[in-house]
């Protein structure tokens, strides 16, 4: 098991603590990654990661871009604010991010420094990528941006569907191809079973501090359809924090 895999382990096993006060667990076969053992039985549980990778199929550059939205949110985490959250989406093509690095957070700075109206929307194009973005009140206090990567090419031909876009269907399409991917690696292990989900996704553009990550789970859940063959599917936050979305 890889250190992610672990930190989920774990943090499953102190979520059940509040409620068993015997449980544990032990690797699985692969699959499923992991047995959570309680007093009287064994549920096996697959675990996997979210994020916008298992979509896009462009994992460097996807990466290159979270690295670079991760770093703008260092640089701005000490700037005094009544707390904005700003989404960028970004038509990347198959340009890196370093080409781009300081024309956008300057585009970044540039939008936290307007007096304009909250939710007015930004636009600009550094080189060939264009950026456009939304800035909304965040009541945490502080800024916090995060990315949303188009999978346009430069050509334009790609087309983007709108549902895609927006960051809670987004979330939803990405749960639905773990789920899918998922259900076929353990269509051979009886159930009960359970899947565990490790968000790297809504921790790009909400704050861990409010309830926004939680609520924004529970929305995407109500956008899927069709049944599902894992019993319980749990969200496991970078925090530790585990949610029940299913």
């Amino acid at each position: 098991m890889d250190k992610k895999e672990i930190f989920v382990a774990q943090s499953l096993v102190d979520f059940f603590k509040n409620s068993h006060s015997n449980v544990s667990y032990k690797v699985g076969e692969n699959p499923p990654d992991i047995y959570l053992q309680f007093q009287s039985k064994e549920i096996p549980v697959e675990i996997s990661t979210l994020d916008e990778n298992t979509l896009n199929n462009r994992t460097t550059l996807a990466m290159g871009y979270f690295a670079l939205v991760k770093e703008i949110n260092k640089q701005v985490s000490g700037i005094r604010s009544e707390g904005l959250r700003i989404i960028v989406s970004i038509y990347h093509g198959k340009t890196k991010a370093g080409r781009i690095k300081k024309q956008l957070i300057k585009f970044i700075y540039e939008i936290i420094n307007s007096k304009e109206t909250i939710t007015n929307r930004y636009e600009t194009k550094i080189k060939d990528v264009v950026c456009k973005a939304t800035k909304y009140k965040n009541d945490s206090g502080r800024i916090k941006v995060g990315a949303i990567l188009s999978p346009l090419d430069k050509s334009g031909k790609k087309k983007i569907d709108p549902f895609e876009f927006h960051i809670v269907g987004r979330l939803a399409s990405i749960i639905a191809e773990r789920v899918k991917t998922k259900e076929v690696k353990c269509r051979n292990i009886n159930s009960p079973k359970w899947l565990a989900l490790y968000d790297n996704y809504i921790n790009k553009f909400t704050d861990m501090n409010s309830f926004e990550h939680t609520d924004t789970y529970k929305e995407a859940m109500v956008l899927l359809k069709g049944s599902v063959e894992f019993e319980k599917i749990f969200i496991v936050f970078e925090n530790g924090q585990v949610l029940e979305i299913q």
